[in-house]
């Protein structure tokens, strides 16, 4: 967490200093629907809680590690300089899992039911998981004034993981090498190379900016 409010601190002292030498400040909003290579983060979810929960009643989770989840983005953006600029976002992704069913084969002394661990399971429904996140990055763009934009970006992140009866918070830092947008004054398509709460290797979608 403390490195969260250093990179705070970092942002506001930039912004302190773009304005000691007046540069005009440009702020826009934006809605951005995308998909991505799940992030690392979410290897951990569902959550320890829902896994008990579930194994309880002689359940498992399957098909945890699907490679992509859905994510909306709201993003409000202060441009600070010509190529530099800062975004604070928040992000909600969400995932879908398949729940499996073991056999049972009577009941312990307490009068629990027992399942049959090496038995085949069967297919009983599905779950989903939603994990918000809230980021704040500094961005540069080489090429601002293009109609295709190439930017790089670094910032830092806190992600919510909601399964099952408990929920967790995680802080990860996001690095993006590599981001290209395209499109005109208020509708574009973006692609990232990206390391951080949103995904793990890539991320891109649409975006409509106001």
């Amino acid at each position: 967490m403390h490195r969260f409010l250093t990179l705070i601190a970092a942002l506001l002292v930039s912004v302190s200093a773009a304005a000691q030498e007046e540069i005009p400040f440009q702020k826009t909003w934006s809605i951005e629907l995308g998909t991505g290579i799940y992030p690392l983060y979410m290897n951990f979810v569902p959550s320890r809680a829902l896994e008990t929960e579930l194994a309880d009643k002689g359940q498992q989770i399957y098909n945890k590690s699907d490679a992509f989840v859905s994510s909306v983005t709201v993003a409000g953006v202060y441009r600070i300089s010509r190529r530099s600029e800062i975004n604070a976002t928040a992000q909600l992704n969400w995932r879908s899992y398949q729940i499996r069913q073991y056999p049972a084969f009577g009941t312990d002394p307490n009068g629990k039911d027992r399942y049959d661990l090496n038995q085949k399971t069967t297919y009983v429904g599905d779950g989903v998981v939603f994990v918000p996140a809230f980021t704040i990055r500094g961005r540069y763009l080489y090429n601002p004034d293009d109609l295709l934009k190439v930017y790089s970006g670094v910032g830092l992140g806190i992600a919510f993981n909601i399964a099952g009866i408990n929920s967790t918070f995680s802080v990860f830092p996001e690095i993006t090498p590599l981001g290209l947008r395209f499109g005109c004054d208020h509708f574009y398509i973006f692609a990232e190379a990206t390391l951080g709460n949103v995904a793990t290797l890539a991320h891109g979608g649409l975006g409509w900016k106001f």
